[in-house]
């Protein structure tokens, strides 16, 4: 459901973010606009920093579920019981991804990808017409 959403905001973040920065550098229309823009690149920025640091969360929480059960009482647990611990460890072996249809991991990592690839193409972009 949310997927869509997700890969749409992953691809069209790094040419927004681009987009801004290439307004901001050669735009000369007063610090009004200037700051305008300024503050368009931060919101979303921070929309990007949100969507990633969850999925980082998510990912870096599910990773510890393992250690976690096995620090826990297990010994004294009935059979039952620890057949259904030893479920969720399995189960727990591969983390809880955010990944719009298995295009990307939504995480901090990505979003360094997302800035990467932004301040990329604005060099690209000044170098050809700065």
């Amino acid at each position: 459901m949310i997927s869509f959403p997700l890969l749409i905001q992953y691809l069209f973040g790094c040419f927004l973010i681009c987009y801004t920065m290439v307004q901001l550098t050669f735009t000369n229309k007063g610090i009004v606009n200037m700051m305008s823009i300024c503050g368009y690149a931060c919101v979303m920025f921070f929309e990007l920093l949100a969507y990633h640091w969850i999925g980082h969360e998510i990912m870096d929480k599910s990773v510890k579920i393992i250690e976690s059960s096995y620090l826990s009482v297990w010994y004294e647990l009935d059979k039952k019981s620890k057949k259904t611990l030893m479920l969720l460890m399995e189960r727990a072996k591969r983390p809880l991804l955010i990944q719009p249809y298995k295009f990307v991991v939504i995480t901090l990592d990505s979003l360094g990808v997302i800035v990467r690839w932004s301040y990329s193409l604005f060099a690209l972009i000044k170098a050809k017409y700065g």
